[in-house]
């Protein structure tokens, strides 16, 4: 793949890769602790709904305030989660993209879109 790089280029793609490597490890850390946090009142939630449906013909305050507490749970498991798991994705595939136009450009295979047959519209 490099072999017609320079010996400076392949060190700082190699630094590049090892600094997006770390990144990405300290992002991902960071997102597990959060969402163990997350899950933890989750789980609190989770027996507050089992309580609710407990004293749901009783008292309507409990209920509304539960209610709406659950669904401040919720929007935080999917900004906290489900958002960051996004920017995940969408950092894999940049760096997939990065690898390929990097693949592409150094490689000595010749691109097949070259020979594609011609159609006969005759």
């Amino acid at each position: 793949m490099f072999a017609n790089a320079s010996p400076l280029l392949v060190d700082v793609f190699v630094a590049a890769l090892i600094i997006a490597i770390l990144m990405i490890t300290w992002y991902l850390t960071r997102l597990m602790s959060k969402m163990t946090e997350t899950m933890d009142e989750f789980r609190v939630t989770n027996n507050r709904v089992n309580t609710l449906v407990d004293k749901a013909n009783d008292d309507y305050e409990y209920v509304s305030r539960t209610v709406k507490g659950i669904g401040v749970t919720l929007d935080r498991i999917n900004r906290d989660v489900l958002d960051p798991l996004r920017g995940v994705g969408a950092i894999f595939g940049m760096f997939d993209s990065l690898v390929g136009g990097i693949r592409g450009r150094f490689s000595d295979e010749e691109d097949d879109l070259d020979y594609l047959p011609e159609e006969d519209y005759s």
